[in-house]
């Protein structure tokens, strides 16, 4: 479990970026900043959220929201649908064009 110990305020953009602190099985401090930042925060101080990272690399945290840990994978869903979207309207459009060419050939014999 990680703990928001500070929000860090981008003035410019007006955005705050939650910085969390969770402690290893080693017992070891760790401070990782959030990737998105927010405004309003996403996270209130004092909130706890669950992270998961790897035994020798606990600064590559992922904190486990539904973003956190599914983003990428939305992204390239999106994509992917996207263009197969593209791909069968391609395909329906060549199809049915073919067919309304053969069969006007066929009305004019």
């Amino acid at each position: 479990m990680a703990t928001v110990v500070e929000q860090k305020k981008d003035i410019d953009e007006g955005t705050y970026t939650p910085i969390f602190r969770f402690y290893t099985h080693d017992k070891d401090e760790v401070r990782i900043e959030d990737n998105v930042a927010t405004s309003p925060p996403a996270f209130s101080i004092g909130e706890q959220v669950k992270v998961a990272y790897q035994k020798d690399f606990p600064r590559e945290a992922v904190i486990l929201t539904y973003w956190g840990s599914f983003g990428g994978a939305m992204i390239l869903i999106g994509i992917s649908l996207i263009l197969l979207f593209i791909s069968g309207s391609y395909y329906w459009a060549t199809h049915f064009l073919s067919t309304l060419t053969v069969g006007s050939r066929n009305n004019h014999f």
